[in-house]
C-alpha cells in the first residue's frame, strides 16, 4: 500500500515494512509511529520476490 494510506492500517500492526525505493522515508515514518517497528526490505530479497526471507526478518525484528 502507499505509506500515504498507512494511518488506516495501523492498528494491530507488529512492523511496518517499507520497500527499496522509500527507504528515504524509513525516519518519517517511525517518527510517525513510534510504537511499531519500521524496517527497510532488503533490495535484493524484494527485487527476488523472496517472501520466505522477508517474513523471517521481519519475525526475527519483532521477537518471534
Amino acid at each position: 500500500m502507499p505509506v500515504s494510506s498507512l494511518s488506516s492500517h495501523t492498528e494491530g500492526t507488529d512492523i511496518i515494512l517499507l520497500g527499496p525505493q522509500v527507504s528515504y522515508m524509513e525516519e518519517k515514518v517511525a517518527a510517525d509511529y513510534p510504537s511499531i517497528p519500521v524496517r527497510v526490505i532488503e533490495m535484493m530479497d524484494y527485487g527476488m520476490m523472496n517472501g520466505e526471507k522477508v517474513l523471517a526478518d521481519a519475525l526475527i525484528q519483532i521477537g518471534r
